[in-house]
């Protein structure tokens, strides 16, 4: 896959051609984040996991009490079967809902459906070397309410998980694990979290805050093909530090070994048995999903 493949831009359902001034200057997503988001990956023309980004989208979206722009299921497939025309065989494709324009201030909310913008992208495969060593992490120093109005929901506010990550790569790791003001695991930036220990797969509880991930939501799925016992958990950072193996997932990085944390090493990382035998399942299921003989990380 070439990383000069093309992009393609729809607003409203109508392709944009000129992407550089698709965005009016009053549209609330831009001046406010008043707006929801999914990204999702494309495999071979085929959005796998697309029911549930879209379940996801509907939640975040009656939150903030936008109203779902009719068809927006069919723009979805039809957008991912342009990626298959285009010989991209996987993509990224990112669906933007905003209240649309209004005049300035907070209270000059517009009426109608959201304002839909969806992006097509070539993926990135993540690199060979993370898949080997894993990912490095550090707990940021911010704290997130399991209370805030946007928790578990794909927010256009994302200042938080842009600031969390600056922390981290300041200090020349990959990513910052964020905790709840109770110091309860929540997640990465822009990923969840899970970890092994014996038999069993724990993931952070709602009442955390953390978002309910679409990849996370497959392997706990799959879990128990694998011989594993799955525990949704409110859990310090303790629990992930004294794992057998951890890892992060998300659509459009998949699933990768964490390895480090605050300088500790992490259990067996990627040579860990339980990792591989779920990871393996991961990536059967997303290429019987997609109809392709192959999904790479």
């Amino acid at each position: 896959m070439k990383n000069s493949a093309p992009i393609r831009v729809w607003i409203d359902g109508e392709i944009v051609h000129d992407a550089s001034r698709a965005v009016s200057a009053f549209d609330r997503g831009l001046t406010l984040a008043d707006g929801v988001f999914e990204t999702m990956r494309v495999l071979n023309g085929i959005a796998p996991l697309a029911a549930a980004h879209l379940a996801r989208l509907a939640l975040g979206a009656d939150r903030l009490g936008l109203v779902l722009p009719e068809g927006l299921d069919a723009h979805i497939t039809d957008a991912a079967a342009a990626a298959h025309r285009m010989n991209t065989i996987d993509a990224v494709l990112r669906i933007t809902l905003t209240r649309g324009d209004a005049l300035p201030g907070m209270a000059g909310l517009s009426g109608g459906a959201a304002r839909s913008i969806v992006t097509l992208t070539p993926r990135i495969a993540v690199r060979d070397e993370v898949i080997d060593q894993g990912l490095t992490l550090i707990t940021s120093q911010w704290r997130w309410t399991a209370r805030r109005p946007t928790a578990g929901i794909k927010s256009l506010d994302y200042t938080a998980n842009v600031l969390a990550l600056r922390e981290a790569h300041s200090q020349g790791v990959d990513d910052a694990l964020v905790l709840d003001t109770d110091d309860r695991i929540i997640g990465c930036t822009a990923s969840n979290v899970c970890w092994f220990s014996d038999a069993t797969l724990y993931t952070p509880s709602g009442a955390t805050g953390a978002l309910p991930g679409t990849t996370l939501g497959l392997l706990r799925a799959l879990a128990p093909s694998v011989g594993l016992t799955v525990k949704e958990t409110e859990a310090p950072l303790s629990a992930m530090l004294h794992a057998d193996a951890a890892c992060a997932s998300s659509s459009i990085r998949g699933v990768v070994p964490i390895t480090q944390l605050d300088g500790a090493m992490i259990g067996g990382h990627s040579r860990s048995p339980r990792f591989r035998a779920l990871h393996d399942a991961w990536r059967s299921e997303m290429a019987r999903l997609a109809s392709v003989d192959f999904v790479m990380d």
